[in-house]
């Protein structure tokens, strides 16, 4: 069902997100993610070279793509620098402010009607992410203020994005959205990578 993808998507994402902590910052943040786009574009275009090629889901709208995947970009790479850099349950805790974010900027440019239960939820979550932040003390080190300031608006960042692909979802196929962020997202993160670049074992690049 859907909320189990969603509940899947987000084991995953907290996987990525923890990367960098978890192969003990050996590499940049931005070398992490061109590899992580190159990845994903490998296995775009292997599938859909089975569902009549690359050229069949082409857009007339790469502006739009671009825009959605610098919004991506930026907020993977605000999290997965935090997450490195404060505890993971804290950066975790505030990434979970990616759907307040997104529910209201829903509201304003999708002019989508938000429930009641879903006011609830918004109040569950910003409680939730108060208690985990203060209860690890997030904020009494001021390196941890700064990550988790960058965790905020990497969760900003995810919000504008998942409006953009609300909106492009309406005009475009699900496969067109992910090849084009995943090429965009790989020329983007490529002169910063370069310039960051480390070298790293084997076993790192396939982990990434």
């Amino acid at each position: 069902s859907p909320i189990l993808w969603v509940l899947f998507s987000t084991f995953l994402w907290t996987v990525v997100f923890a990367a960098l902590k978890i192969i003990d910052a050996s590499i940049s943040v931005f070398q992490l993610m061109l590899l992580r786009y190159l990845g994903a574009f490998l296995t775009i275009a292997l599938i859909l070279s089975f569902k009549g090629g690359i050229r069949t889901y082409l857009s007339a709208r790469p502006v739009s793509h671009f825009l959605r995947a610098t919004t991506g970009v930026g907020g993977a790479v605000a999290i997965t620098w935090a997450s490195s850099r404060m505890p993971l349950v804290d950066a975790t805790a505030i990434g979970l402010l990616y759907g307040v974010f997104a529910m209201a900027l829903g509201a304003i440019f999708l002019k989508e009607r938000v429930s009641f239960p879903q006011l609830i939820s918004v109040c569950v979550v910003l409680s939730g992410v108060a208690l985990v932040m203060l209860a690890r003390g997030a904020f009494q080190q001021g390196v941890y203020a700064f990550a988790a300031i960058i965790a905020v608006l990497g969760a900003v960042s995810f919000a504008i994005e998942g409006v953009l692909i609300a909106l492009l979802g309406r005009r475009e196929t699900a496969w067109t959205v992910m090849l084009y962020v995943t090429v965009f997202g790989f020329l983007i993160m490529a002169p910063l990578a370069w310039i960051y670049w480390q070298a790293m074992p084997l076993q790192v690049a396939i982990f990434c």
